[in-house]
């Protein structure tokens, strides 16, 4: 992977997804700035293969591809920052806005692709020493969490083609200072005994949802001969053409709940697992301030159908709480992520 370092840098990514993958956009306009600490400052690696000649040392060395970006991130929670827009990117399919009841809120959901290959997204950082505008770059992996009392976390695992441009060809935009907003979170489902809840009517110590596309730019698949090359002086090297995503995908939600939640109904969720009983409509909504009448800055994810397994978190062999995994099941109803703003243009 490419090298990374820990430093002050500048970083700001785009907020649309490339018109052609891997051709970055150079629109400062189309950029948004990010603080993140630590920061990836990235320097491009490119893949090398010792040239042995019957001498003690290499005689040389042959550069192949660059090395695929890579990184993990963590920006922001914010329902205007990029965390909602890396999640409807993550789920892959195109982005349909709509206005909510006339009003000012604007809802932008996204379903879970079918589609092996994935939407690129560019990237700008400069440390006033180096700078690149990295293109071709695919969220493999998308994080929300939160732990008792504190404010939801992102995190964002990126994989890249490698492809990138040794000057940022416009000025990355300023920093904005928002910050984390005071979040109502609310977890329903629907199982066989109950009509639909609100596990928050529980005491809930901790949730998580994941998506793990399992994005691959390292494999033969997507590595070709006719993938275009670049290179600085004294060298050239290729980089990626695509990305891919790995089948099957993983997407979880985990809940943990104190152990007097399931133990009034222990019977009731045992026979439930035993029997694999069907849990519909899980659904996972952050709820930020109102925008209009009943309308809120909001996350909302969806799962129609799903299976859970519960499994006993101890201290000290005594069982305190237990962590409660919904796992999809096929259905004809796909996984959705929406993300309600007041941004009226797709929020991609």
């Amino acid at each position: 992977m490419a090298e990374s370092y820990t430093r002050d840098t500048q970083l700001a990514f785009s907020t649309v997804p490339e018109a052609t993958f891997n051709t970055a956009s150079t629109t400062d306009s189309d950029y948004t700035a990010i603080t993140l600490d630590p920061v990836p400052l990235t320097i491009p690696q490119p893949e090398q293969t010792p040239i042995i000649g019957g001498t003690e040392f290499p005689t040389g060395y042959c550069n192949g591809y660059w090395q695929p970006f890579q990184a993990s991130i963590s920006p922001l929670f914010t329902f205007t920052g990029l965390a909602g827009r890396f999640g409807l990117q993550a789920h892959g399919s195109s982005v349909a806005a709509a206005q909510q009841g006339g009003t000012a809120a604007y809802k932008h959901t996204a379903t879970l692709g079918t589609s092996a290959e994935m939407l690129g997204r560019s990237f700008a950082m400069d440390n006033g020493d180096l700078s690149f505008l990295w293109a071709g770059n695919a969220v493999s992996r998308y994080r929300l969490e939160q732990v008792g009392g504190a404010l939801p976390t992102c995190t964002v695992d990126l994989v890249g083609t490698g492809k990138f441009t040794e000057t940022v060809p416009f000025t990355i935009p300023a920093v904005s200072n928002a910050c984390s907003p005071i979040v109502t979170a609310a977890i329903f489902i629907t199982d066989g005994y109950d009509t639909a809840r609100n596990l928050y009517d529980a005491k809930v110590y901790a949730w998580n949802m994941e998506l793990n596309n399992g994005a691959d730019a390292t494999s033969d698949l997507v590595r070709s001969a006719a993938d275009s090359s670049q290179g600085p002086t004294g060298g050239t090297a290729k980089y990626v053409s695509r990305i891919l995503r790995t089948f099957p995908r993983t997407v979880t939600l985990n809940v943990t709940v104190p152990v007097e939640e399931i133990e009034g109904e222990s019977k009731g969720y045992w026979e439930q697992m035993a029997k694999g009983a069907s849990i519909t409509d899980v659904t996972l909504r952050l709820r930020g301030d109102q925008i209009s009448g009943s309308y809120y800055y909001e996350c909302n994810w969806k799962i129609a159908d799903a299976r859970y397994t519960a499994t006993p978190v101890r201290d000290n062999n005594t069982i305190i709480a237990y962590d409660l995994t919904f796992s999809p099941v096929h259905n004809s109803t796909p996984i959705t992520f929406a993300w309600t703003n007041i941004t009226t243009s797709n929020y991609k």
